[in-house]
């Protein structure tokens, strides 16, 4: 069993289940279509359906890539593995610098949501378990 990609695999999970729980009880409720701005699509009521749509997507996805790195956690990675968990590593690292630009002008807001740490945890740990 690959210690790292089994730690990465459970911080995925308990992100998937932060991140729905924060947006169904604080975020997705407060999404008041009339408040929100009509796009090409259609109204403020279509708006706040992609909005919700995208929030349950990414604890769909954080779900899907714990459940990948728990099986690569349970075989001895091959060149195609180790390939793929580098890729999920580089995909969090790219969300943490994304995080960090996004809240450039505001750095409170990276104490305010610190998810950001878990990315960096998650990349690292990925990494460490692609390496050995």
């Amino acid at each position: 069993m690959n210690i790292y990609l089994l730690a990465a695999a459970i911080m995925c999970v308990v992100m998937a289940l932060g991140h729905t729980a924060i947006g169904t009880r604080w975020v997705l409720p407060r999404l008041a279509p009339g408040l929100l701005p009509a796009t090409p699509f259609g109204p403020g009521q279509m708006t706040s359906g992609f909005i919700k749509v995208t929030w349950h997507a990414v604890g769909i996805i954080l779900v899907s890539l714990g459940g990948l790195l728990l099986l690569l956690a349970s075989t001895h990675l091959q060149d195609g593995g180790a390939t793929a968990v580098r890729a999920i590593s580089l995909m969090f690292a790219a969300a943490t610098v994304m995080v960090i630009w996004l809240s450039r002008r505001h750095p409170i807001n990276l104490v305010r949501a610190p998810m950001w740490l878990l990315f960096v945890a998650v990349a690292v740990t990925c990494w460490l378990g692609a390496s050995g």
